[in-house]
């Protein structure tokens, strides 16, 4: 009797692991078609353009600092012109943040690299801040995008130096109808940080360097990193289509790379997270990218 009764429990085990199977291939040939159909939906996108434009760059300077450029302002000229404004900029939350900024009727892509530690005291002292230090170029296709937001980054300096993983992202631009019709989106990019920091010695040799507001397309440059002040960086990119699919880009800018600063645009994170890990062998650290934790949880 217990034979049977095993033998009729091998006859109904074997149907029911096929229809699972089944169920399984099913649910994975589901997903795939999906995931194939969104991708036909994947917009375009692209840096094309990388420059200074030192007629527009505005460099503010704390009261301690003594810079060598004649065309500083004082941080205090900001403060009496519009406390609010002068308030959003140096309060502590946005310390060691990467995030967009309304200034003069446009929204700047703005890296503060002032430590969350600095007293607020130190601002009115130590703080620099360079608007429209660099200008970067996007194209996409056209009637496509209606948002792009800056998700993750890493960024290495030198040899020694990244900029810390613990700095912040929140960069979303909205894109105007213009933008979305045109394809094309140019967004200047804002320094804050310290009299020490490195971007305070790369703002002065672009203050230093104005010639009847001469533009300089860094692709052409003969030395580009001397004015990006970096040996490279990278930025996971999401766009939000008009109908709602979100889409990943890896950007990377490498100065130093012979074939090109600017290396292919990528779909995905794939290309993000193998410029990451090469720059945490290049400088030692364990944590090279920016919001690490959001990253891990998005992408792993």
């Amino acid at each position: 009797m217990e034979i049977i009764t095993v033998e009729i429990l091998g006859l109904l085990i074997i149907p029911i692991v096929a229809i699972i199977a089944s169920l399984t291939m099913s649910i994975i040939a589901l997903v795939k078609s999906n995931q194939t159909t969104i991708e036909r939906h994947r917009p375009t996108f692209d840096i094309v353009g990388l420059s200074i434009d030192r007629s527009k760059l505005e460099v503010f300077i704390g009261a301690e600092i003594s810079v060598s450029a004649s065309e500083t302002k004082p941080l205090e000229e900001i403060k009496k012109s519009n406390e609010r404004f002068f308030s959003d900029l140096t309060s502590p939350d946005k310390f060691m943040s990467n995030i967009n900024f309304t200034y003069g009727n446009t929204e700047h892509w703005m890296i503060n690299l002032i430590p969350k530690k600095t007293k607020p005291k130190t601002i009115d002292d130590n703080a620099v801040i360079g608007f429209n230090a660099l200008e970067i170029e996007f194209e996409f296709s056209k009637n496509s995008i209606k948002k792009m937001e800056i998700m993750n980054g890493f960024t290495i300096f030198n040899s020694q130096e990244v900029v810390s993983s613990r700095i912040s992202h929140r960069a979303k631009f909205k894109l105007s109808n213009n933008q979305r019709k045109s394809g094309k989106l140019t967004i200047p990019i804002t320094y804050v940080s310290l009299e020490i920091h490195e971007k305070v010695s790369l703002l002065t040799d672009k203050l230093n360097n104005i010639n009847d507001g001469a533009r300089l397309n860094i692709l052409d440059s003969d030395n580009p990193k001397s004015w990006l002040g970096f040996d490279k960086t990278g930025y996971l990119v999401k766009l939000t289509t008009i109908e709602n699919y979100p889409f990943y880009y890896s950007m990377i800018i490498n100065p130093g790379k012979k074939n090109g600063i600017i290396e292919p645009i990528s779909n995905g994170s794939v290309s993000f997270l193998e410029g990451a890990k090469a720059a945490k062998v290049a400088s030692g650290e364990k944590k090279v990218i920016q919001g690490e934790w959001l990253f891990w949880r998005k992408h792993k």
